[in-house]
């Protein structure tokens, strides 16, 4: 009852009051508690919660590493790492499955077939993507494809066309001016 007493004495007219720094805002700003009653409000403001929180996986974290164990799982630990093997593997295999997807949902948006030759495969590595115009490119789609949004990669691949690496090599090599004519005797030559 005490605690429920401490809590609602920190509302005053809608304005709720941090525990930790005394900060004052609506109640509305302070961040809902999770497993408590259905509504209820942390103590804490949005900050101070963050950096609690992150205090106490870092302590329990270094409480797991001292033991010998694995700081996700606490399980048995590897010498010299943070990690047990699955949890590695895990920690590694997640982005790289989001970024194939992501990858494999812009070629689609984009057709998924080679602009200049026709090439379609299931070898989604094989696929860039060439900006048509270089001054209006505001990050590159590859860039964006690691942060893993699909929105501000859509807008970007709206000014790109979908090349197999072979062509947007191509398309490189005479933007910047190579003698086509002098590449063609060479490969001919091969």
């Amino acid at each position: 009852m005490d605690g429920a007493k401490r809590a609602y004495r920190r509302v005053v007219d809608g304005q709720k009051t941090c525990a930790d720094c005394g900060w004052q805002g609506p109640e509305e700003s302070f961040p809902l508690e999770q497993g408590r009653t259905l509504g209820a409000r942390s103590s804490y403001c949005p900050d101070c919660r963050k950096r609690r929180t992150n205090e106490a996986v870092r302590t329990l974290q270094a409480n797991r590493l001292q033991a010998g164990l694995c700081v996700d799982c606490s399980g048995p630990g590897r010498e010299g790492r943070l990690r047990c093997l699955a949890c590695q593997r895990r920690q590694t295999a997640l982005p790289i499955a989001r970024r194939r997807a992501l990858k494999q949902r812009a070629v689609d948006y984009l057709g998924g077939c080679c602009l200049d030759c026709g090439l379609r495969t299931a070898l989604i590595p094989v696929y860039a993507f060439h900006h048509r115009d270089p001054k209006a490119k505001d990050a590159t789609a590859v860039r964006l494809i690691s942060r893993g949004r699909w929105e501000p990669l859509r807008a970007e691949l709206d000014k790109c066309d979908l090349l197999c690496a072979n062509c947007h090599a191509v398309r490189h090599a005479v933007l910047d001016g190579w003698d086509t004519a002098a590449g063609d005797a060479a490969l001919s030559r091969i």
